[in-house]
């Protein structure tokens, strides 16, 4: 179940409860490119360790 609302986000004022839902859609998008950089991170440096196991099976020549 897929259920965004929690205690602190239930605002009366209209531009409070705006406020917060943009920040923390924003906070969401920062989030995801911090995890796709994680993720880009790993993916290089295995990308290294296979090009350099490769290399070593093919006597040093790639």
């Amino acid at each position: 179940m897929n259920n965004d609302k929690t205690s602190i986000d239930n605002y009366s004022n209209p531009e409070q409860q705006a406020a917060f839902d943009a920040g923390r859609a924003i906070g969401r998008t920062e989030g995801m490119i911090i995890y796709q950089q994680h993720i880009i991170k790993q993916m290089t440096d295995e990308c290294v360790k296979l090009r350099t196991k490769l290399q070593e099976q093919k006597g040093g020549k790639l």
